[in-house]
């Protein structure tokens, strides 16, 4: 059996960068006062794209641990990669 080392970066999802961008789309609003509407969809376009952001970053910065099988004879490598983010 082989067994590969733990890859791990040390950045996980931030929630407070994430809470930052989430206050500076209402902020970004809170003077509009003509168009409700377009301020609404402005606020969830910022907050999607933070939040597509830490999960990507999350994804690239996880923690992988793959365990392998390679058999005796030759063949298919066999096992699983396990992955996990965190947020701090």
């Amino acid at each position: 059996m082989f067994r590969a080392s733990q890859h791990h970066r040390a950045m996980a999802v931030s929630k407070s960068t994430l809470k930052m961008a989430i206050k500076a789309a209402f902020n970004a609003e809170k003077t509009q006062t003509d168009d409700q509407d377009g301020s609404i969809d402005r606020i969830a376009e910022s907050i999607a794209n933070a939040v597509a952001d830490a999960v990507v970053q999350g994804v690239n910065t996880a923690t992988v641990v793959p365990v392998l099988v390679a058999p005796l004879g030759g063949g298919p490598v066999t096992g699983k990669i396990t992955i996990t983010a965190s947020a701090v």
